[in-house]
């Protein structure tokens, strides 16, 4: 199953309660070929047919409310109030010419005003609750918070709490979605790896300044998203976005700005594990098994003579080796051990050693060769996913930049559950 997005101390230092709301008016009377369904807090005006996805957003709302409240840490007397009005869109021709179009300006997708939210009609049930959840989102941050933060914090939000799984009336927010099939027309890891493979990536400190009217919203929406989960996430910068987003939040630059003032003296750290993390962030992600840290690892420079012993998880992502190496040095490394990288459609194990299965390949590579990476720590401030180098059995690698060398085992993010087991690291330098 997918990890669950946990924002844990988005209101570090208490909640926001908006003292008065604007409420749009209801809508009294429907055009032709608009209907109406009402049930619980949730008021559903549509042209297309009443099915049983669509009785089911009552729960779902009801659900996503509960859950906000609890991460959120609002008491839950602040949202019995709350009522939320989608309009739902099937033909758009026939929404513009209606009165309901005067109450939402032009748009593509979807969008929030108070309390009502205007959805255009999806190809597949799961994105059209995504984007119901997507524009909830904005309504409920509006609603606790009287806004909701700079431009791409507010995107990264809507579409983390977008991403769900609603799976036997049970509705799951914020997950990483295990595989393509569970989110039909879900796309974003697609967009996100044809940008980086058109090498068209965003610097962090771009995405930080998106604005509302910026080009290619929905690669805005993509890169907002991810970056909120690495920020989420990241047990060095959690604490930071926490704090960046407390609460009364209006849609200017001001979290933006704090967030990017608290981690000032640490960015070229920051930048370095958001481009490992770029690397591997992918279906199936965890971060506790995945996530690149840089910063709780004690980084040595050697001389020469010395020599380190150390072992790899197989079930781990990028696994810092605690060394710093210097461009045009040359280190040896030896890799030996026997571990598991998955199991066969007969619940065999795959035994593996650190040459790999060439039966087998991910990202170009045998399945579970062991790999390095090195993380440069510059002032650079470019997107720069980590390069994996081959290791095997046997290696001298010849940094062409500074950098903390970090190592693997080959296997995708979304597969090291049914990992087990270490490989055994020994590095030396080599003479010149």
């Amino acid at each position: 199953m997918g990890r669950t997005f946990q924002l844990c101390s988005l209101l570090l230092l208490g909640c926001f309660s908006l003292s008065t709301l604007h409420a749009q008016p209801p809508i009294e009377s429907l055009p032709e070929g608009f209907k109406r369904f009402e049930q619980g807090r949730l008021t559903l005006v549509t042209d297309v047919p009443i099915d049983n996805d669509l009785r089911e957003w009552s729960e779902i709302l009801e659900q996503a409310i509960a859950t906000w409240t609890e991460r959120w840490n609002l008491r839950p007397e602040e949202t019995e109030s709350w009522k939320l009005t989608a309009v739902l869109i099937g033909d758009r021709k026939r929404f513009e010419a209606s009165e309901l179009a005067d109450k939402a300006p032009g748009f593509e997708d979807g969008y929030q005003l108070q309390d009502m939210i205007f959805l255009i009609e999806q190809p597949s049930l799961y994105y059209r609750r995504h984007l119901f959840l997507h524009e909830a989102t904005h309504w409920a941050m509006y609603r606790a918070f009287g806004g909701a933060g700079s431009p791409w914090f507010m995107e990264g939000m809507a579409e983390l709490y977008g991403t769900h799984r609603w799976n036997e009336q049970r509705l799951t927010l914020g997950i990483v979605p295990d595989t393509p099939a569970e989110v039909p027309r879900w796309g974003r890891f697609k967009r996100l790896r044809d940008m980086i493979s058109r090498e068209e990536m965003p610097s962090l400190k771009q995405i930080l300044n998106y604005s509302t009217d910026s080009n290619n919203r929905m690669d805005r929406y993509v890169w907002s998203w991810v970056a909120c989960y690495f920020f989420a996430n990241h047990p060095s910068y959690r604490e930071a976005f926490a704090v960046a987003s407390q609460p009364p939040l209006d849609y200017s630059m001001t979290l933006s700005q704090k967030l990017s003032a608290s981690l000032e003296g640490e960015w070229p750290m920051v930048v370095a594990e958001w481009n490992g993390f770029l690397a591997d962030f992918d279906f199936g992600f965890r971060p506790e098994k995945s996530m690149p840290i840089i910063a709780n690892n004690s980084w040595n420079d050697w001389n020469p003579a010395q020599r380190m012993e150390l072992e790899i998880k197989a079930d781990r992502g990028w696994q810092g080796t605690g060394i710093r190496v210097h461009r045009g040095e040359s280190l040896r490394l030896v890799a030996s051990g026997s571990y598991v990288v998955g199991r066969g459609a007969n619940g065999k194990e795959w035994p593996c050693e650190p040459q790999g299965i060439t039966i087998r390949y991910h990202n170009h590579q045998p399945l579970g060769r062991v790999i390095a990476a090195i993380a440069p720590i510059t002032e650079e401030t470019l997107t720069r996913p980590w390069d994996s180098l081959p290791v095997g059995r046997d290696a001298i690698l010849r940094p062409d930049s500074d950098g903390m060398l970090f190592l693997k085992v080959n296997d995708a993010a979304g597969s090291l559950d049914d990992n087990t087991g270490m490989v055994q690291i020994t590095i030396t330098k080599e003479e010149p």
